[in-house]
């Protein structure tokens, strides 16, 4: 099967925003590198803000940034091979964490089937009796994870969006197949979740904001206040380990 290299330009582009307090200066800043890029605002609901950005599109595919995103301009020189990327695959580029500075999906460029955000039901939209779909896109879509770095997640512009993101982590990364554990079995996590968990609570000794993100995030399920249900004790490293099918056109 011959290559099939199509720009990443070639899709329309849609920043994602609702309340984020960095939310107007990062679009300010993606409008000075692409200044044809859609902005979603305001959509209540994770998965009614991604269908409303599907709207937007006028291509079959389309390219959210998140509002929290600080963009690479080298991410707009980018060439995938669409010949190695299914119909209903959705593409992510990794993005940075401010906070913990690791480098994986969440929060990260994502191109996405507008065919597979109209049909998806999550969030706010999963059916009662799906707890995965309740809780994020991750389990019922198929990703294709980029090695490369394209945006910088600023997610600590304020004490709330910093808790916010912490919540987030700590909840997500803590859980098995969508659903809760018991803390004593935090090591039944996925090994990658698991070493982000320690990872993100190093952060609250480094970073000034690390601490809302861990304190309020790592939590236990019974809600205490302030109750981390667990501590690491050293570093740790973490690596992005994915297929690749995407190349800088100009490298």
């Amino acid at each position: 099967m011959s290559d099939n290299w199509q720009s990443i330009n070639e899709f329309d582009i849609v920043f994602i925003s609702y309340d984020e307090p960095n939310a107007d200066e990062n679009y300010s800043a993606l409008m000075d590198i692409c200044p044809w890029v859609k902005r979603s605002h305001g959509v209540y609901g994770s998965d009614a803000a991604h269908k409303a950005a599907a709207e937007m599109a006028e291509t079959d595919r389309f390219i959210t940034i998140d509002a929290d995103n600080h963009v690479d301009p080298n991410f707009f020189n980018v060439t995938v091979d669409m010949n190695k990327i299914g119909s209903m695959d959705v593409i992510s580029w990794a993005g940075k964490n401010e906070i913990n500075g690791l480098v994986y999906g969440n929060g990260g460029i994502k191109c996405w089937p507008k065919e597979v955000v109209m049909n998806m039901q999550t969030h706010e939209n999963a059916p009662a009796g799906d707890k995965r779909a309740q809780v994020d896109f991750c389990w019922n879509i198929n990703y294709v994870q980029m090695n490369n770095i394209y945006c910088q997640v600023m997610n600590n512009a304020s004490p709330l969006q910093s808790w916010r993101a912490g919540f987030r982590e700590g909840v997500k990364m803590g859980l098995v197949d969508g659903d809760v554990i018991d803390p004593k079995n935090i090591k039944m996590v996925h090994d990658k979740n698991y070493k982000r968990l320690l990872a993100t609570s190093v952060a609250m000794f480094t970073i000034k904001t690390g601490w809302r993100f861990l304190r309020n995030g790592l939590i236990s399920p019974e809600r205490r206040p302030g109750t981390i249900i667990f501590c690491a004790h050293d570093g740790v490293s973490c690596s992005t380990n994915s297929r690749t099918h995407c190349r800088d056109s100009s490298a």
